[in-house]
């Protein structure tokens, strides 16, 4: 391989499994931390999930910790399952990250699962 190529990774968030926020059994918010994605250069990278949400209309919010602006901020109108893909800004994910989920409005709680960034890097 040439030096200085690029390559597409991804890293798996929170080992693959789920998290739920529900408001009426804990926190409003899930921090994931320690996100590593090694070799990361700058540009714009994409995030994906799935959430899957009950009882009621709740808004999720997602941002980076380093981050006071959302990426994402939706109230569900139904109970229907959603796929995320998601673009992150350039500057926004770091070599190390602390990703936020949480219910900032609304009522019902949040499954969310599948977790995974897709990020470039440079091959030396």
């Amino acid at each position: 391989m040439a030096t200085n190529q690029v390559a597409a990774r991804y890293v798996v968030v929170n080992g693959g499994g789920s998290v739920r926020i529900d408001p009426a059994h804990g926190p409003t918010d899930v921090h994931i931390q320690n996100i590593q994605v090694p070799g990361l250069i700058s540009g714009p990278n994409v995030l994906f999930f799935r959430t899957h949400h009950y009882n009621g209309k709740p808004t999720l919010r997602v941002r980076f910790g380093s981050q006071p602006q959302p990426l994402i901020q939706y109230t569900f109108p139904d109970n229907v399952p959603v796929d995320w893909q998601t673009i992150i800004p350039a500057g926004q994910l770091l070599s190390q990250n602390e990703l936020i989920f949480s219910i900032n409005s609304g009522h019902g709680l949040i499954d969310i699962g599948d977790i995974f960034i897709l990020y470039t890097t440079r091959i030396e």
